[in-house]
């Protein structure tokens, strides 16, 4: 295989495209848990968004690994099942992955090294019991939310209520689009599919929680945030499921977007639109799901 077929089989095994949702999380789990006055301490926050990415593509890179043989019948063009990654290789490098971020979190902050344990162990059930128990997306949903905890721990040493917030709305929202991924691989009729309108719920939560400072800018993001939503939801609705599951991975960004804004920091606001249209560009030539 080409250098060029090896690097697009590795990014299609690490769901590479979906790397700047981790960046927008832990912006906004870091800024979240920073004085609004202050500077952020970009030294850290760049660490432990790195360590919280290599644990990412970690964990994707095991999802692979766990499904091989259901990918070898359902999706046989997959990194592993059709040769192009040797399991042995994408077992290695996931677990060199996961402990190269747990260690770069306890490089930073043990007490965020603990959380990433948490996530860690969080990532492991997940893949080991996801297409046996269908309660795995609520595991799913954790492991997202505590992206943003650990981003604020490292950070600052505490949890505030904002970041608790988003911890509960953001790993809530994972959890209904994980159960909308779910309906293109399983029996779902449309009614099932009707469900992944409560996706919206997260833009109007997140309003609710954030500090004070709601301002005509935030809320046209807010409105931007739900339309977009309520297109992916549309697109699960008719039964194209992966671009609407693709749109909700994207749509994190603009969740860590519109939370970013209500929470006064409307440079790092665009910085996490600018990640949204990233991620969705990035969909097209790697898929995120």
């Amino acid at each position: 295989m080409s250098v060029r077929g090896q690097i697009r089989a590795w990014l299609e095994l690490t769901r590479g495209s979906n790397l700047p949702t981790v960046w927008t999380n832990t912006l906004a789990g870091g800024a979240l848990a920073a004085e609004r006055t202050q500077p952020l301490a970009w030294g850290p926050l760049v660490g432990v968004g790195a360590a919280l990415s290599a644990m990412y593509l970690g964990g994707m890179i095991l999802n692979d690994v766990c499904d091989e043989e259901a990918d070898a019948s359902e999706r046989p063009s997959r990194p592993i099942p059709s040769g192009r990654v040797k399991r042995t290789d994408a077992g290695l490098a996931a677990w060199t992955l996961l402990l190269a971020g747990v260690a770069g979190v306890f490089a930073l902050r043990p007490e965020g090294g603990v959380l990433a344990l948490l996530l860690l162990s969080a990532i492991a059930t997940y893949n080991s019991v996801h297409r046996r128990w269908a309660g795995a997306v609520v595991v799913m949903g954790a492991c997202r939310g505590l992206v943003y905890a650990i981003a604020a721990l490292a950070l600052s040493g505490r949890i505030d209520a904002p970041v608790q917030w988003m911890v509960g709305a953001v790993g809530a929202y994972t959890v209904l689009l994980s159960i909308a991924a779910r309906t293109e691989t399983e029996r779902a009729d449309r009614v099932h599919r009707r469900s992944a309108w409560l996706v919206v719920l997260v833009v109007p939560v997140i309003w609710i929680g954030m500090p004070a400072g709601h301002s005509m800018p935030a809320l046209l993001v807010g409105v931007a945030t739900l339309i977009w939503l309520a297109r992916c939801a549309g697109l699960v609705t008719r039964g194209r499921v992966i671009p609407g599951v693709l749109g909700m991975l994207a749509g994190f960004c603009l969740i860590d977007a519109l939370a970013l804004m209500l929470a006064g920091r409307p440079n790092l606001a665009s910085g996490a639109a600018v990640l949204f249209l990233l991620t969705a560009l990035a969909h097209r030539p790697v898929s995120g799901t």
